[in-house]
């Protein structure tokens, strides 16, 4: 059996590997396309909405909110900076941060000023479950005398 195979890559000589080989590249050349077309459509303007935050933060025009979800990593300031500036302007919306890499450090920043944290990648309804907590006891805080 295996000189019957030998024999038969040895007639068709390398030709089929050639073919395979620019069959392969051109999958691959496809599959990079594809995913640089996506990519491209799908990103987020990051200067238009550092602009708008900007632009909302000295204004303080940020209307009825119910819960902020902050990512950690953001391109001008880290997620709790947001959450410091925002709280030295007396907005006391509850606020979700977002992160990718835990730390104790961070972990106890954001404890001490009662952020509660959702790890990245999302898992279940986790991100769900904490928007829910955080407006509830935000409820409950407005609802007392």
């Amino acid at each position: 059996m295996i000189e019957r195979v030998k024999s038969a890559m040895v007639g068709a000589g390398a030709g089929w590997v050639l073919w395979l080989m620019m069959a392969l590249s051109v999958v691959s050349l496809a599959i990079m396309l594809e995913r640089a077309w996506l990519f491209w459509t799908l990103r987020d303007d990051v200067e238009a909405l550092m602009r708008e935050l900007g632009r909302l933060l000295r204004a303080g025009d940020l209307g009825v909110c119910d819960c902020f979800v902050i990512d950690q990593r953001m391109p001008v300031m880290s997620g709790m900076e947001l959450i410091a500036k925002l709280r030295d302007r007396d907005v006391l919306t509850p606020t979700i941060l977002l992160i990718s890499d835990p730390n104790p450090a961070l972990s106890a920043r954001a404890g001490a000023a009662g952020v509660p944290i959702v790890e990245k990648p999302l898992r279940g309804n986790a991100l769900v479950d904490r928007i829910r907590e955080a407006c509830q006891r935000a409820d409950r805080q407005a609802a007392r005398p």
